[in-house]
């Protein structure tokens, strides 16, 4: 009986060892790893990357699109063997670079995905997913101001906008965007005028401004968020009683999708999922009102191009006591005289909400990096030449007397 149970214990033993045994162990990095099957991905990756630095002077650049759990519990394993272990679980390659250990997807026929031509020069790791700019500008105008100017927004090109104005009995605005504007014709009134300059004009007369500028960059392929107003609560009351704030978000809010693509000429090109809204929450004699102007589109720009999205209006109605002074503001009791001497005069104003769009391709890591060691290579050499200059002109020269006699 006792020698049946020594050698259970002896197989069981050696079955604890294998998974140990089977790893390569670093003798003199030897810490030791554990994690729990349902842990992410990139969690897992992130704590394997401490060791990476720590004892290698390396990172992890994930580049496999994984965003499922490790699946396999790793129990004070190596961490080394630990990240060949998740590699293999998930049939993932990795390639090992002066900088970095690049994780690719495999392919049907078990070869990973690298990026074309291999690793860059100098070891540096060819980033997949470029940055882009994405510039937003929410302008409210006067629609009557916009439809006497008579712009063309399907003319929007290269920053520039074509326009017909009306200029018999035309307001100020419209005479002063002809005079600034290039590519004029007398005879019909059109021209051609930058988009900003036409913007400002529009603002300086006070018949339009801008609501906000929101600006944020975002990686191809993931989704940026920008929101700039406030959140608001209604009150709810569900069946037991209880209340309850629920809260929702106005103001200006903009979430955007951009993916870079390229031609068959290698052109590089924005594919943008946009979704706008301008809002605003007031409260109402039952519950809160809220309104909103909201655009959702897809568009395809090439790098630095803008678009527009107009026709989005809004009325506002104002109501203005006019008649005699201080009798058409009598109470009504005063023999009623507030209506034999004044009355109310409702005014509609219906402004127009243009939103700007510009996609912008910003430079790589590298590109910015090697800009930035260009210019201090610039600054030194010129640093170099003015202590060159400072010198020769600090040397002692022989200087020969003159002669008086």
């Amino acid at each position: 009986m006792k020698a049946t149970q020594l050698i259970l214990l002896s197989v069981m033993l050696l079955l604890t060892c294998l998974p140990l045994a089977a790893q390569p162990v670093d003798e003199e990095s030897g810490d030791l790893v554990s994690m729990d099957a349902t842990m992410r991905f990139s969690e897992a990756m992130s704590i394997l990357q401490f060791y990476f630095v720590k004892y290698e002077g390396k990172i992890i650049v994930d580049l496999s699109g994984m965003k499922e759990a490790i699946s396999i519990p790793i129990n004070r394993i190596h961490w080394k063997a630990a990240f060949r272990s998740i590699m293999t679980a998930h049939q993932l390659r990795f390639d090992e670079t002066v900088n970095a250990y690049v994780i690719y997807p495999m392919d049907e026929d078990g070869v990973g995905r690298a990026s074309p031509g291999g690793s860059p020069e100098g070891g540096r790791v060819a980033s997949l997913a470029d940055e882009v700019l994405i510039e937003v500008t929410f302008f409210e105008a006067d629609q009557n101001t916009l439809h006497e100017i008579g712009i063309d927004w399907s003319t929007l090109a290269n920053g520039d906008v074509d326009f017909t104005a009306n200029l018999s009995g035309a307001s100020n605005v419209a005479a002063d965007i002809f005079r600034l504007s290039f590519d004029q014709t007398f005879d019909t009134g059109s021209g051609t005028i930058a988009l900003n300059t036409l913007l400002r004009t529009i603002e300086a007369h006070d018949r339009g401004h801008v609501i906000s500028r929101p600006q944020i960059t975002v990686i191809s392929g993931e989704e940026g968020f920008v929101h700039d107003g406030m959140d608001f609560s209604i009150k709810t009351v569900d069946d037991n009683g209880n209340v309850s704030d629920t809260f929702f978000s106005a103001g200006t809010i903009v979430t955007v999708t951009p993916t870079v693509r390229t031609d068959a000429s290698g052109l590089k090109y924005v594919q943008l999922d946009i979704d706008t809204e301008r809002s605003s929450a007031e409260p109402g004699a039952v519950s809160t009102v809220v309104k909103i102007s909201k655009a959702r589109t897809q568009k395809i720009l090439y790098n630095g191009e803008e678009s527009i999205i107009g026709g989005l209006t809004s009325k506002e109605i104002q109501t203005v006591r006019r008649g005699l002074p201080f009798f058409k503001d009598l109470p009504w009791w005063v023999f009623g005289l507030r209506y034999l001497t004044g009355y109310d005069y409702h005014s509609v104003n219906t402004k127009e909400l243009l939103i700007i769009m510009r996609a912008t391709i910003l430079p790589s890591m590298y590109e910015r990096l090697d800009s930035q060691e260009g210019i201090r290579n610039e600054v030194d050499s010129i640093r170099e030449q003015i202590l060159r200059l400072d010198h020769e002109l600090l040397e002692p020269t022989d200087i020969k007397p003159v002669d008086t006699e």
